[in-house]
This record gives C-alpha cells, structure tokens and sequence, in this order.
C-alpha cells in the first residue's frame, strides 16, 4: 500500500487532534534530589502518546512493538563517570501511551555533570555562604535536542533516522508545542529564594523548586533556561544541648574538685 503525501497530512492533523484532546503529546518530568552528604537521584519519569511514536517510527511492521527508549539508550547517556549508576530502566506500553520511569544515583554533582546527559546543563549546588545552599543549572538543551544530538550514535534503531530527518520541521515543532517539561530539584533548607515557578517546603526541612516549559520554547533557544535556587540550612540539631551538657559537666567538676580540696583542709586543720 502507497502511503501519499496527502494521506500523511490527514493522518497528522489526527495526531495533533487527539493530542489536544489529550492536553498533550508527550510528558517529561525530571526530579534531581540531593542528599545531605551531596549524593543523590536523577529520576526522569513521564509518557509519550502512542501516535506520536509512531510518527517517527521507520520500522518495516506499523504494529510495531518497539519502545522509542531503550536501555542502550539511557545507558549511553550516563556514560562520563564510574561514579553514576543507573537504578532503573522501565517504559511500558499503557493506556495508548509509552509510560517511562528511568532512576540514575549520582556521588555527587560534579559526577553528574560528567554525563553526556548532563554534561551541557551546568548543573552544579555548593554552599554561598556557611548556612546558605544555592544551586544552579540549565533546562537547556532540552531532552528533544539532546535526543537529536545523539541520535545518530543508534543509527540502527527505528526512531533515530525518522527522529533527526524531521527535527526542526513545522510538523516537529507542532508536536513539540504540545508536549510539557517540568524539572524538579530537592535541596536541604528553607526560606528559597530564586526563579522557580513553585516552591515547597517539607517536614523534613528540604525545599522541593518547580520550573514548567512548554517543549516547544526550548528548541534550539539562544539564551538558556536557567535554574536558580538558594536556601538557608537549619541549626544543627543537638549542638545547643551539647553545649549545656558539657558546661554542666565541667562545673560539676570543679566543684567537686573544690568540696575535696576543702574537706583535705579541714582534715589536715583538725
């Protein structure tokens, strides 16, 4: 069967119908947590509508069977440093969607940023002050354009070809209008300050930073999204009452010091 070029532009008008109907093409949701010892997670989680997939799918079968990631594919991407491992690798196919969930440990930041992932996001947390954390990044180059960057190092699957011929194409950036990226970083503190569209604070004193971008307005843009947030650490707990206890130790010394020396004197006088 002959596929025209007219049959192809019905059959896109329906993707971007049903993708407004679904509030969206694709969703990337992105979560870095820090631990307090500069440790921590990358956990990049979301979905990508089953018809769009197959927009650039090259495969011989349209019944294809193929998730658009791969475990190849995130392994490539975290490839930089001994010292990021990945945790998980899950895309499954659910509800006319692929659904993904990738989980990456890192030592600490300056591991991450030796990623091919991360290695042009400038991501970096370091103290300004002695109480006061602040961390820094970019959400650009967006995953579309990183994806693009790479895609010819897996010449072989079926998306990357159809991936890097239709990149920066009206169809492209009409389906990249529809698609939403939200990037979460966790740092220890409170009181945030900064640019992040929403903040919250946890009971376990860890501010959590929204940004939210069409994926649209992150291609190819020449000045980049910035991630700025500052927080204020706490006191350390336990270092008050430790204080007290060792000033009621030594007191307690000295004058159990003294009631001695006294009761020798009063022997010595008698």
């Amino acid at each position: 069967m002959v596929k025209t070029r007219f049959g192809r532009e019905i059959r896109f008008a329906a993707v971007l119908a049903a993708c407004l109907l679904l509030y969206g093409c694709f969703e990337y949701n992105e979560e870095i947590r820090f631990n307090s010892d500069g440790s921590g997670t990358v956990r990049a989680h979301g979905w990508i509508d089953y018809e769009v997939a197959n927009r650039f799918y090259s495969g011989e079968d349209d019944q294809h069977v193929l998730p658009p990631i791969t475990t190849g594919m995130v392994n490539y991407l975290a490839v930089g440093s001994r010292k990021v491992s990945i945790e998980e690798v899950s895309v499954m196919p659910a509800g006319g969607k692929w659904v993904f969930d990738i989980t990456v440990a890192f030592a600490n930041v300056e591991e991450l940023r030796k990623t091919n992932y991360f290695r042009q996001r400038a991501v970096n947390l370091a103290f300004q002050t002695a109480k006061k954390l602040r961390f820094t990044g970019k959400a650009t180059p967006s995953p579309l354009e990183i994806a693009k960057d790479h895609a010819d190092v897996y010449k072989g699957n079926p998306y990357s070809a159809k991936f890097i011929e239709m990149y920066g194409t009206d169809e492209f950036k009409a389906l990249a209008e529809l698609g939403s990226l939200t990037y979460m970083v966790a740092i220890r503190g409170a009181n945030a300050a900064g640019n992040a569209d929403r903040v919250e604070t946890t009971d376990q004193n860890t501010t959590e930073a929204y940004w939210s971008f069409k994926a649209g307005d992150l291609i190819d843009v020449e000045i980049p999204a910035r991630f700025q947030l500052t927080t204020t650490l706490p006191p350390e707990r336990g270092f008050t009452e430790v204080v007290v206890v060792l000033l009621v130790a030594s007191i307690v010394g000295i004058l159990a010091a003294s009631i001695r020396l006294a009761m020798i004197k009063m022997k010595g006088a008698s």
